[in-house]
């Protein structure tokens, strides 16, 4: 299995804000400076038997955010994605299944603009860990 999935993200220009109450100066936002960005997964499936089926599978989503136009508001990076699956046949009405997914947010940098530390570059990145558990009942 996979996806190639093509985002026009340039042509989201701002986030626009309109604070009635701030009149005249009510047109508060920043410009987001984002570029085009691609998505790239594969994975595979495995029937093992008619009662458990196995999945895996990565992914690469890259961020639209630039380093000219990123902020601490919006901290985007670049994303590996890994992920686990299974299923469990009970019986011809009932599935259960579990997933796993890691998702690893590749060292970013950002500039900060306004406040004391105006000017300085601050890095990050980080993880997240997505676990999930469903079922399937048929009538």
């Amino acid at each position: 299995m996979g996806e190639f999935e093509w985002a026009n993200w340039s042509e989201f220009d701002e986030i626009r804000v309109d604070v009635p109450a701030l009149a005249p100066n009510n047109n508060i936002g920043e410009v987001t400076n984002y570029k085009d960005s691609i998505f790239v997964s594969v994975g595979a499936e495995y029937k093992y038997s008619d009662h458990w089926t196995f999945r895996g599978g990565v992914a690469y989503d890259q961020t639209p955010t630039q380093m000219n136009g990123r902020s601490i508001r919006i901290p985007d990076g670049d994303r590996i994605w890994a992920s686990l699956g299974v299923s469990y046949q009970v019986n011809d009405a009932m599935r259960i299944d579990a997933g796993y997914s890691a998702i690893f947010f590749m060292d970013t940098d950002v500039t900060l603009l306004n406040g004391p530390a105006a000017g300085t570059n601050v890095d990050y990145g980080g993880q997240t860990h997505i676990f999930s558990l469903g079922g399937t009942y048929r009538f």
